[in-house]
């Protein structure tokens, strides 16, 4: 006869894989340490840039309704940035909150669906030892909110709270794009259960966000409607050796190949309708996403697979379908050595991505991240000592460079950062980065101008700065501060 499983059971596992977030957090919050874990996926752009628009918000707000880092999600960070006073770390300690939180709505969405008890713990452990999941929830980035708004609302869907979660999956826009996905899918679930007044709420949240930016900041529709980074060749594993590399190395996790077990078995099941809906949707989205870059950029394969993420809670809920049809009986011993068999395998996924080609151009060793946060300090104190109130710093087209994302990272927040630019003529186009003003063309009057280049600048191509200066150079990362006059 088994024992009872007791209630507390599960929420000790939740909370020592929040704890183990934690410590990671605080490992990867120095991120030459972080280049250790992950390389790749973790630190390709995003990681920082969504960190250096939020440490900007108590000096210009309106870079919350900027629609590359959305306003749902921005209003989010920007709490726990001024709640929590530890930078960057703030905000990956932000995400293991909510990730933690996705683990205890799969627990509760498995009591709702009546699955065993023997299998939540073995659950619970695959979903957190997923290597996106895992690795995710110790970044800045989106996908850990938008997972657990999409959790929340179908959890509330199920519970019949339809009008609490018409108001979740409204927001879902706001934190990631994608979200109107979500807003067709609910459009579609609930349109008999709710009055047409409630179902037009479902769509306010995203037109009103659309409607101020175009009317007020000049942004096109298109961006913010279905924007993907399928045209940009340096997001493509081109070739078919890097494609079965990632297939290999994410897709062998036993998550999906367990969740595809348990998606057949409940096939006709009513309590998983909403589940599957939403889970088909997701793979969806993923399939447009790939064949649009496939066909936009000619690469085979986008390396963005963190829009894996929002898949990996609702798989793992077909998974624990799967688990238990697969095995009638799981003791105390076996649960624990497939815990561990599924840890070992994500230690050596994690590992394996060190070795893709990729990785290593996100790489700066001990000594040159001691010469930028040195660079970052002496960009600050000649600011103050100049007693310059406003300045713009005008990277050009290297924004994107480690070196300049990671100095960037590093200043303080009232340093408004221009990007997108061509050094050689400084024409700025500010569609993202716009940081003053999100109808920003040019440079603003007034401004003290420091550009920061990879090379030395040609001084007799720069026909709008008639006035160029070298302040400082650092020839081992390399970095070159140049101040300019702006005519």
């Amino acid at each position: 006869m088994n024992k009872p499983v007791s209630k507390a059971y599960p929420f000790l596992l939740i909370g020592i894989i929040e704890v183990f977030f934690l410590a990671l957090a605080w490992f990867v919050s120095d991120i030459s340490q972080a280049a250790r874990i992950d390389r790749f996926f973790l630190y390709y752009v995003d990681d920082i840039f969504r960190y250096c628009h939020v440490k900007t918000l108590p000096f210009n707000p309106a870079v919350i309704l900027n629609y590359y880092c959305k306003p749902g999600y921005m209003l989010i960070a920007g709490l726990f940035h001024s709640l929590l006073p530890f930078g960057m770390l703030s905000l990956r300690i932000m995400n293991t909150i909510f990730s933690s939180a996705i683990l205890f709505l799969v627990y509760k969405f498995m009591v709702l669906l009546s699955l065993p008890k023997k299998v939540h713990f073995l659950t619970l452990v695959l979903l957190a030892s997923f290597p996106v999941y895992l690795i995710l929830s110790v970044s800045v980035l989106s996908e850990v909110i938008y997972s657990f708004f999409i959790m929340l609302s179908l959890y509330l869907f199920c519970l019949k709270k339809y009008k609490l979660s018409v108001i979740f999956v409204s927001l879902l826009p706001l934190i990631r794009q994608e979200g109107l996905i979500y807003v067709f899918i609910w459009l579609f679930l609930t349109f008999k259960q709710l009055r047409l007044k409630y179902l037009v709420f479902l769509f306010i949240p995203a037109a009103c966000w659309v409607l101020i930016n175009k009317l007020f900041f000049g942004h096109p529709f298109i961006k913010f409607i279905f924007y993907l980074p399928t045209d940009f060749p340096v997001n493509s594993l081109a070739l078919p050796s890097g494609f079965l590399s990632l297939l290999r190395l994410m897709g062998a996790h036993p998550l999906f190949l367990l969740s595809i077990i348990g998606l057949f078995a409940v096939s006709k099941d009513k309590p998983y309708r909403a589940l599957r809906i939403c889970f088909l949707a997701q793979i969806a989205f993923f399939i447009v996403l790939e064949s649009a870059h496939f066909f936009k950029s000619g690469g085979l394969f986008c390396r963005e697979i963190r829009i894996l993420m929002p898949l990996a809670p609702l798989a793992v809920l077909f998974a624990a379908k799967g688990l238990s049809l697969l095995a009638k009986k799981y003791n105390f011993f076996i649960r624990f050595l497939l815990a561990a068999i599924l840890i070992a395998i994500t230690v050596f996924q994690l590992g394996r991505l060190q070795l893709l080609p990729e990785s290593s151009q996100e790489y700066v060793s001990k000594n040159e991240e001691i010469l930028i946060k040195d660079a970052s300090g002496w960009l600050n104190s000649y600011i103050k000592k100049e007693a310059i109130t406003r300045v713009c710093v005008v990277p050009g087209a290297e924004v994107t460079d480690k070196i300049i994302r990671r100095l960037w990272m590093y200043l303080p927040g009232q340093i408004a950062f221009y990007a997108d630019g061509d050094e050689s003529d400084s024409f700025l186009n500010n569609d993202v980065f716009d940081f003053i003003d999100l109808k920003v063309k040019k440079l603003p009057p007034n401004t003290a101008h420091i550009f920061i280049s990879k090379n030395r600048l040609n001084f007799n191509t720069s026909e709008k700065y008639p006035k160029i200066n070298l302040l400082k150079d650092y020839p081992e990362i390399p970095l070159y501060f140049y101040q300019a006059e702006y005519n």
